[in-house]
């Protein structure tokens, strides 16, 4: 009887550890989709410092070509970006909250084509 107890006490330790294990595993899976949407949020900061940037600087030029920057900003591609994705898109893909971005702010980002929206 006693062997049949020690037997059960081992099976519950290897639950248990089993169990454990799954917290740790489960604990590192949030922590990186966490750091994930940290990244996601810190590029888009740049990309709109950088945009914000591009833009006081196109509108201080005197030299007159200011306003031809401001023209071929008119004429670039729009594209559709979400706050934390990591694709650019030509139409409402999914469901999401999206917003209009250049295709050259969406590529600053790092954003890449939706093969949904871009047939690759």
């Amino acid at each position: 009887m006693a062997k049949q107890e020690e037997i059960k006490l081992q099976e519950q330790r290897a639950a248990l550890a089993k169990q454990e294990e799954a917290k740790k595993q489960e604990e590192a899976r949030k922590q990186e989709e966490i750091r994930k949407q940290n990244e996601a949020r810190e590029r888009e900061k740049q990309a709109a410092a950088n945009a914000a940037k591009e833009r006081q600087n196109s509108t201080s030029d005197n030299s007159g070509s200011g306003n031809v920057q401001a023209s071929v900003d008119k004429n670039e591609q729009q594209v559709l970006v979400t706050k934390t994705g990591s694709k650019y898109h030509n139409r409402k893909c999914g469901n999401g909250t999206y917003y209009p971005a250049t295709l050259s702010e969406a590529k600053a980002r790092g954003l890449t084509p939706c093969s949904k929206c871009y047939g690759r």
